[in-house]
């Protein structure tokens, strides 16, 4: 049966032939090659970076497993003919990772005695490593754990003494011959920073060396480690395998060595399937229970653009492609195809067109027909950050919270309305989520975009004015778009988003539109102030015919000014007039200019 460990204790001391477990140098990583190249060079390494990870080995009896940091550098240092490796942690003391007992006691530290390896002072530490370094018919080492926290536990004083000791020793340190070969006696420093330590410990005898996350070979190893705890992964044949080994370490090109590991519990707990992990992996990135594009039927998906259709109007040529991308994302064709995307957002849309209350509208609609919500469409008009101080901030933090906002909504769509007037930092920050998918917010925590749906809008009305748009312009209106937004953005962006052109309404569309907006007016003041209205066909078109008169096709919000002067404000005065309360009826008959005005007349029923 295979055994899973994060930290095996596959190390065991007391004995001078141990059988080690053997890696091979040229697998390991080359922060780990290098430590070994230079034990012959330098006496005293410090190591930060990715300090707190897992590392995978492989046993022959157990296959790839992986280790602490501790216990891996003991093992690496064991194969490299270290015969005594010893840790020590601040407050807790000393304890053996490889070794001779019978050395070490000899060398003043007595395993065997709780009193003396539990040292609780810097002072105290002092010679018992200072007996292990100056050993000289052996190779041995010392790691000190947790050496940032130093300054947290013990006084300035025992601190400043424990260090320049060690310093001191690493300039007249000399390596010592076992065998054929010389190698220094180490003393090895885990700590967070290297900064942490005081500057004069950046000398020639002294070697700093980071660990960086895991590279895809690394990543691969720790999948090896526990994706063989899955019954389906040994009935697949070798080249699936691989296959998936290849896949699954694209898919966590963003994680350390735990992440992937607690990843693959996360799958192991909800008793997934082989091909369940990848949700697992986008669950465990954006921190939510349950990813809701796994929650869409597919039902829902073949009635989308028939919905869209009743409550868009004007755009079936838009709304098939949207479908059709939407289609795509919910299968996750892309990633597929392209492992490398799989931070991207699940669908990045460019919608290019003059009527920015379609593009709203049309958000509100995927969200709701998606995830039976409009809450979780979220709109940033970026035209509202023009010249204001620290607009990156403004949007992710102190405004429109952003941040918090995929933070508890993961699975959400978002549009940026006229993102290309943002300023140049939001913009920056657009490009990333559309070409990486996630955003470092500090050192240590990513916001991703992996669930979400990203739609960047921009207003194709500006590329043109009213006089210069004939018909001719017009019958090639696609092409001409498309030719101005490939000279206005880098290619780049281009390449990374699905493009969606937006029709010219056509006239009979635009009194479609009209008669909504009506109709939705008359139901808003029934719902909330219990009035009802009703209006003749003569009214309907009057309203109609003067807002067709007085708009163009590329400009929809004057037809909601005309909407506003020729039946809104005329209809709150008719209220007045009319004295009219909630539960009563009225009919409007007649709409008519009185005096440069617009007029509502009609009667309580």
């Amino acid at each position: 049966m295979k055994m899973i460990s994060f930290d095996m204790p596959m190390i065991t001391a007391g004995s001078k032939n141990q059988r080690w477990i053997m890696v091979k140098k040229e697998n390991l990583p080359n922060w780990a090659k290098e430590l070994l190249a230079f034990t012959s060079v330098h006496q005293q390494f410090l190591i930060d970076g990715n300090i707190y990870d897992f590392y995978p080995y492989y046993d022959e009896k157990y296959g790839y497993t992986t280790l602490s940091l501790p216990n891996y550098l003991a093992t690496i240092l064991s194969q490299e003919g270290y015969e005594n490796i010893v840790m020590f942690e601040p407050l807790f003391g000393f304890s053996l990772l490889s070794g001779d007992k019978e050395q070490l006691q000899v060398l003043g530290i007595d395993f065997d005695n709780k009193d003396m390896i539990q040292t609780n002072s810097l002072a105290e530490a002092i010679w018992k490593v200072e007996n292990l370094l100056q050993a000289n018919d052996t190779n041995s080492a010392l790691i000190v754990n947790h050496c940032s926290r130093i300054k947290e536990l013990y006084p300035q004083e025992e601190i400043d003494k424990f260090l320049y000791t060690f310093f001191r020793y690493s300039l007249n340190a000399y390596p010592i011959k076992v065998g054929d070969i010389s190698r220094f006696n180490l003393l090895i420093y885990i700590l967070d920073k290297s900064k942490d330590f005081p500057l004069y410990y950046n000398n020639s005898k002294i070697r700093t060396i980071s660990i960086p996350k895991p590279d895809i070979e690394t990543r691969k190893k720790i999948i090896q480690s526990i994706i063989v705890t899955f019954e389906e992964y040994k009935t697949l044949l070798p080249e699936r395998q691989n296959e998936l080994l290849e896949l699954l370490s694209l898919y966590t090109n963003s994680f350390y060595g735990k992440d992937i590991l607690h990843s693959f519990i996360l799958a192991k707990q909800k008793r997934s399937k082989i091909n369940k992990i990848f949700e697992a992996i986008q669950e465990y990135k954006i921190g939510s229970s349950e990813i809701l594009w796994s929650k869409i039927g597919k039902k829902q998906l073949m009635k989308l653009q028939e919905k869209l259709n009743k409550e868009i109007f004007g755009q079936e040529k838009a709304i098939e492609k949207i479908v059709k991308a939407i289609q795509s994302a919910y299968f996750n064709l892309n990633r597929l195809e392209n492992p490398e995307n799989i931070d991207r957002p699940r669908l990045t849309l460019l919608f290019a067109g003059p009527y920015e209350q379609i593009h709203k509208k049309l958000g509100q609609s995927l969200a709701k027909n998606l995830f039976q919500t409009e809450s979780l469409f979220f709109h940033f008009d970026l035209l509202e950050y023009i010249n204001k101080d620290k607009a990156l901030d403004r949007l992710l933090l102190t405004e429109s919270k952003l941040i918090r906002i995929i933070q508890e909504n993961p699975n959400s769509i978002v549009m940026f309305e006229n993102f290309d007037a943002a300023p140049s930092d939001i913009l920056d920050f657009i490009n990333q989520i559309v070409t990486k998918g996630k955003v470092n917010i500090d050192e240590q925590e990513i916001l991703y975009f992996g669930e979400a749906v990203i739609i960047l809008t921009t207003n194709t009305s500006l590329l043109f004015d009213d006089e210069s748009f004939s018909n001719d312009n017009k019958k090639d209106y696609h092409n001409e778009v498309f030719r101005i937004l490939e000279q206005k953005f880098q290619k780049s962006l281009l390449d990374n988003l699905q493009l969606i052109i937006f029709d010219l309404l056509k006239e009979e569309d635009i009194k479609w539109w009209i008669q909504k907006m009506i109709d939705k007016t008359i139901e808003n003041i029934k719902s909330f102030q219990k009035i009802t209205i009703m209006m003749n066909d003569i009214s309907r078109k009057r309203i109609e015919e003067e807002c067709i008169k007085h708009c163009n096709s590329l400009d929809m919000i004057k037809i909601e000014k005309c909407l506003q002067n020729i039946f809104i404000n005329p209809l709150s005065d008719l209220f007045l007039r009319l004295d009219i309360k909630g539960g009563q009826t009225i009919l409007i008959e007649k709409i008519e200019l009185q005096d440069s005005r617009w007029r509502l007349s009609g009667y309580m029923t």
